[in-house]
């Protein structure tokens, strides 16, 4: 590829996640790689979610997309073909919730419509974050305060617009873009196996798994997922 070549990326982040999400990401990406992030965190239906996604891709064709954004990546990329020149999934599943997340989710529900949301507690974000970070205080304020910065009514419309996931499994043969699927180790929410599968399924597509990392992938390991992407996005 030329050097010239500019990659302009829409990048979708997960459940109560804003721009911050990427900001330890993108310093270490190739000044090619132009960076937007979609902000789906201010759009109040599924419907709104995907439209955002649409804008975005008016100025580019490269898709990425984190956690539940990377749901919602492959969801519009299937439903949008030839729109999309590559999608990158990060901690992504087409298979949509386990039925213990949506039992979480639920219970989740049932305790916003009726508490007040005081935030992630310490012992909850463990829960996305691999064992050997669980004293990178950083790393940990800077997850709690992307949760508090959005509230819990982000919470409670992100949490009912998008957990009816349907599996996207049997329409992943019909996806004709280049595919990376980047999944991690110790992700306690997306399995290994589930990203294997999904690589056997779609035709042009490469998976890369991290070690010591959990799901916060952009986060916990913004200097390796940077060179992946360089190296897919521009082959260095």
């Amino acid at each position: 590829m030329s050097d010239l070549r500019q990659v302009k990326l829409a990048m979708v982040p997960g459940t109560q996640c804003n721009h911050r999400l990427w900001e330890r990401l993108i310093p270490y990406l190739d000044e090619c790689v132009q960076p937007r992030h979609v902000a789906i965190e201010e759009c109040q239906t599924q419907a709104h979610m995907l439209a955002a996604i649409d804008e975005a891709l008016c100025e580019s064709q490269h898709l990425l997309g984190f956690s539940m954004g990377g749901y919602l990546a492959l969801q519009y990329a299937l439903a949008n073909p030839a729109k999309v020149s590559s999608l990158v999934l990060i901690a992504s599943s087409a298979r949509g919730l386990s039925d213990g997340e949506k039992q979480a989710r639920k219970g989740m529900l049932d305790f916003l419509h009726t508490h007040t949301y005081g935030g992630m507690s310490r012992a909850r974000v463990k829960e996305f974050i691999c064992q050997q970070r669980w004293q990178d205080n950083e790393l940990i304020d800077l997850i709690k305060d992307m949760d508090k910065s959005l509230g819990g009514a982000t919470l409670l419309n992100q949490i009912q617009q998008t957990s009816s996931r349907e599996d996207l499994s049997a329409d992943l043969g019909k996806l004709p873009c280049r595919v990376l699927i980047i999944g991690a180790q110790q992700d306690q929410k997306v399995t290994v196996q589930d990203l294997q599968n999904m690589a056997k399924l779609l035709p042009n597509a490469q998976l890369q798994l991290l070690d010591e990392c959990g799901h916060m992938v952009p986060l916990e390991q913004p200097q390796r997922l940077a060179r992946i992407l360089n190296q897919f996005y521009l082959g260095r």
